[in-house]
């Protein structure tokens, strides 16, 4: 099933489990585990396909410093939840979505965006 238009929109483009074996050299048993190890994000379609925004990857293939922290920090949130999350723009953050933050972040701004994270995820449980 194709992810909707409104993802693409809201928080694509997309890599499929086939790009990333592809692009990365992993077997889909490793991208599963990397998913359920919290070291990937994956958003899943109404079919259960997988699928992964293509902004978590630097241009090398790693993931963006500090969003394995930021998804814990987000806790049982779904792939959609947290994805969105992270491409909401933010007036804490000088305008920048917290994904866009990440990107040029030192330590010390790595943390502060978990602390925003972490105050979300309080919000959102009560």
């Amino acid at each position: 099933m194709a992810v909707s238009e409104r993802w693409k929109v809201l928080i694509g483009p997309f890599y499929t489990s086939v790009d990333l074996e592809w692009w990365l050299g992993l077997s889909e048993r490793r991208i599963r585990r990397r998913v359920r190890a919290g070291e990937l994000l994956a958003v899943r379609d109404r079919s259960g396909e997988a699928h992964f925004p293509v902004w978590q990857f630097r241009p090398d293939g790693q993931v963006i410093e500090g969003l394995p922290d930021v998804w814990r920090a987000l806790g049982e949130r779904s792939g959609v939840e947290r994805a969105r999350w992270l491409r909401r723009s933010r007036p804490d953050l000088g305008g920048r979505c917290p994904v866009e933050a990440l990107l040029h972040a030192r330590p010390a701004d790595v943390r502060a965006i978990v602390e925003l994270a972490e105050a979300d995820e309080i919000t959102w449980a009560t």
